[in-house]
């Protein structure tokens, strides 16, 4: 019986091996190997003469795209977040923003901060226009949970104060080891 599983298997060895197909020969000559470079040479030209044409718009574009990014962030209020032992303080600098154009909103522990910087009205030929305006939309994490309801604003200076007290789950708590 031994002999004969020796012979099995050695049949299923050699079925296998005439399964394999061969692998693609590599161009023999030098002759194959400069066409097989010249037609790679000429897809990746082609693939770039497309993306080119594809990003053309874009790139014309890329300057607009800029600038409106770099007005939004010029009309986002800067803030500081300050924890403290039962409360977190958020200032936001809002200069030159009236009170009745902010809007301040206080989801779980995430603060927006909206609001509208009012385009100058000035007449005339402006020599420099970089002062920002139109809307913007400021969200800030806070570190912890705090109580909506306790919660006060007031702007003094230009300078934006939220005291938001923290909510009792989030306060530190001291443990008496036994």
């Amino acid at each position: 019986m031994a002999a004969e599983d020796q012979r099995r298997q050695e049949r299923d060895r050699e079925k296998r091996a005439s399964s394999i197909e061969p692998k693609a020969a590599l161009p023999a000559t030098s002759e194959n190997m400069q066409q097989a470079v010249d037609t790679l040479a000429s897809e990746m030209t082609t693939a770039s003469v497309r993306a080119r044409t594809w990003l053309r718009p874009l790139r014309a574009a890329l300057p607009k795209i800029q600038a409106s990014v770099r007005g939004t962030l010029a009309r986002m209020p800067r803030v500081d977040v300050i924890e403290r032992e039962d409360e977190v303080v958020v200032r936001a600098a809002v200069a030159g923003i009236p009170k009745s154009g902010i809007d301040v909103a206080l989801t779980n522990s995430t603060l927006t901060i909206r609001g509208t910087v009012p385009e100058s009205k000035e007449r005339g030929d402006y020599s420099y226009h970089e002062l920002p305006h139109g809307g913007f939309e400021r969200r800030v994490s806070l570190p912890c949970e705090v109580q909506t309801e306790n919660a006060a604003a007031s702007i003094r200076d230009g300078m934006l104060e939220l005291v938001l007290p923290k909510a009792e789950r989030a306060r530190a708590q001291a443990i008496t080891i036994r």
